[in-house]
């Protein structure tokens, strides 16, 4: 064993054989230590890796390895074609990518036309607006799919009938087709559930309107086609017919009324109405035609033709005259007189009056002497 000196005092190790520290005077103290052996270094034994777990660890690697570039060879729709209303939307395409197990299933999708039906990241559609479109789906390998989507009006039943078209909170509103069961059709625009604006009207007897409708009712000018063949320009208020249109003018006969004068007629304020004039008091009969122009905007010159008739229907005269209508006004005011600057002559008598335009009769009127 080995000796070594400490002090007491301060604790430190003295090398001299001495009793008392030469630093600070304390005792030392003799301590005895057992000298360490030296360290042997010995070699670590790992025990090997069962043979099979590294064929299992590498076969292993070797599969992600390859998985990771495993081709995509097919990808299909489970659609070729699909039908859809106005405002359906959803995933309605599914995907199938061959084989299943590849790694990289990223797809596009794509709309020809995003007017008609709308395609997000997803594959989810929105039906837009009526007509055909194609969606198609790629993956970035080359490979693609596509499908034909139809978009029409959504139908529902709508006042004993089947409609098809725009809607607005489940009314007819906007552009639809409406057919009846009894053989009735309207094509065209609506308001609120009603007929409203242009629109083709078919009857079940063949007839068909073409023109403007107002609250669920002819209105305006419609063209008719009649069941003969047959087609005219007719007007109607709030679905009666009026007929006193005059298409060739595009005005209505408000009036046709008789009244006497001298040679130079009287102010219309001055005017005496009437249908019997006495032999001895009579001049001129003149007759005053109101016309209601159906575009106060409108202006036309025409010429009308104007019979003056016996009872029996020999012509006492037959003359022509160029009228007017000129814009600014919705009614125009026409008059015409025959007779003799002395009162007399005239034939005791019925007689009757016949305006016409373009070979039709407009407006029509009798009176007596």
């Amino acid at each position: 064993m080995d000796q070594s000196r400490f002090c007491t005092g301060c604790d430190k190790k003295l090398a001299s054989a001495t009793k008392f520290c030469p630093q600070c005077g304390a005792p030392v103290d003799i301590v005895e230590e057992k000298k360490a052996k030296p360290a042997i270094a010995r070699r670590r034994t790992l025990k090997p890796v069962p043979m099979i777990l590294a064929l299992v660890l590498t076969a292993g690697l070797g599969l992600f390895i390859l998985w990771q570039f495993i081709p995509v060879q097919d990808v299909a729709l489970n659609e070729d074609e699909l039908l859809l209303a106005v405002g359906e939307m959803g995933d309605l395409l599914d995907v199938t990518i061959t084989p299943a197990f590849v790694k990289d299933k990223s797809l596009l999708w794509e709309s020809s036309d995003p007017d008609i039906v709308t395609v997000d990241s997803n594959g989810s559609l929105v039906a837009l607006s009526p007509g055909e479109a194609d969606v198609t789906v790629y993956h970035r390998s080359g490979n693609s799919a596509e499908a034909r989507i139809t978009v029409v009006w959504p139908t529902i039943n709508w006042n004993g009938g089947m409609y098809t078209g725009e809607l607005v909170d489940e009314v007819p509103h906007g552009y639809g087709h409406w057919v009846h069961p009894d053989g009735d059709d309207y094509e065209g625009e609506w308001t609120d559930g009603e007929w409203h604006g242009q629109g083709f009207l078919t009857l079940s007897d063949g007839t068909r309107y073409e023109g403007t409708f107002a609250e669920g009712r002819l209105h305006g000018k419609i063209l008719a086609a009649w069941p003969d063949g047959t087609m005219e320009e007719t007007y109607w208020d709030e679905g009666i017919l009026n007929e006193n249109f005059i298409s060739y003018i595009d005005a209505i006969a408000v009036s046709l009324k008789l009244y006497e004068s001298g040679y130079d007629s009287v102010p219309k304020k001055e005017r005496t109405y009437q249908d019997l004039f006495l032999k001895d008091d009579t001049r001129y009969v003149n007759w005053e035609l109101v016309l209601e122009k159906v575009e106060p905007d409108l202006s036309v010159e025409f010429l009308m033709d104007i019979e003056w008739l016996y009872e029996n229907g020999d012509v006492f005269a037959r003359e022509s005259g160029t009228f007017s209508l000129e814009p600014g006004s919705d009614f125009t005011t026409l008059r015409w007189g025959r007779g003799w600057n002395e009162p007399g002559n005239w034939t005791e008598g019925r007689y009757s009056v016949n305006l016409k335009i373009a070979g039709e009769t407009i407006a029509n009127t009798s009176f007596e002497i």
